[in-house]
């Protein structure tokens, strides 16, 4: 009876804010225990386990179960996906901010005056309401995708996991990644039609070269491969090697990517009309190439520490 009801009720807890999961869970526990004894008092002889699975089954899937808590600032994403969000989010914010930084770096290293920077490093004001409504509407039809499969689906209490899912949430890495590797993937598709998307001011002067026109679609590949890695993981949870080494492989076509770009050499060139240097101009391609490099660096750290634990959940 325990192992059955303690499985209900932290499976339910996943889904419960955080300020409410400890009492929410241990109160369901407590009824569904109260009925059992009244159960096994009226009929004089204990609940077999198919009783005890019928009885919790009443109660409904552990998400529909958590909904009636679900207020305030979770009515559009819910509390498991909540933290994958503001982590998304941050990530997604930062790298935007250091983008536009690093670009307005390089113009101040060739004297453009302090008004024009400004004007630059103003772009990220601009960007920061579209990225939060981007992420925002991603993550919360996320949420309505799981809602709608997870109550599709039959479910029988006695599949729920021997443990708190919220220890391994392994689903919703794979979700969060999943939505992660989609915007990258929409991002770069936008870049041959909007290059301010990746170059901020510096679209007014810069232009993409043919080495970076010939490798577009390789990379493209790449990021599509990471992206089906992630949907599978999502789509096939069932499918253990995969939902194992899903980083691994990712990284792998991130590195793929990234490779790709580094062989093709030059990438950047002045735009048609621009002014720029030999000096600046030498700079952007330094900082493109090191970018390139600690793309594929970080990716091959993570594909080592992927791999590792991989190694000892077999």
């Amino acid at each position: 009876m325990a192992d059955l009801i303690d499985r209900y009720a932290v499976s339910v807890r996943r889904y419960l804010p955080p300020a409410l999961r400890d009492a929410v869970a241990d109160a369901i526990g407590v009824e569904l225990r109260t009925q059992v004894l009244a159960t096994e008092t009226h009929y004089g002889r204990p609940m077999t386990e198919d009783e005890i699975a019928a009885l919790i089954k009443v109660r409904g899937h552990p998400f529909l179960a958590s909904q009636p808590y679900r207020t305030g600032r979770y009515l559009l994403i819910g509390p498991h996906l909540l933290p994958q969000y503001f982590h998304a989010l941050k990530t997604t914010l930062t790298l935007v901010f250091m983008a536009i930084a690093v670009v307005t770096a390089f113009f101040a290293a060739s004297g453009t005056p302090p008004a024009a920077l400004l004007q630059y490093l103003g772009t990220f004001g601009r960007l920061v309401l579209p990225i939060i409504v981007i992420v925002t509407i991603a993550y919360a039809v996320l949420d309505g995708v799981q809602a709608r499969a997870l109550l599709s689906q039959p479910w029988d209490p006695r599949s729920l996991p021997l443990e708190d899912p919220g220890a391994h949430p392994a689903g919703e890495r794979a979700f969060s990644d999943a939505i992660g590797a989609g915007l990258f993937l929409t991002w770069w598709l936008a870049l041959p039609h909007y290059p301010w998307l990746l170059l901020g001011p510096a679209a007014s002067f810069l232009a993409f070269t043919s080495g970076w026109e010939a490798a577009y679609w390789p990379v493209t590949a790449c990021a599509v491969a990471a992206l089906l890695v992630h949907l599978g993981a999502v789509v096939r949870p069932r499918l253990r090697w995969l939902s194992r080494w899903r980083g691994v492989l990712a990284n792998l076509f991130s590195m793929a990517g990234a490779g790709i770009l580094l062989r093709a050499g030059e990438l950047l060139m002045p735009a048609e009309g621009g002014h720029l240097d030999l000096r600046l101009m030498n700079l952007v391609r330094m900082a493109a190439r090191w970018s390139l490099l600690w793309t594929i660096a970080i990716a091959a750290f993570q594909a080592v520490r992927d791999a590792v634990r991989a190694w000892r959940r077999m």
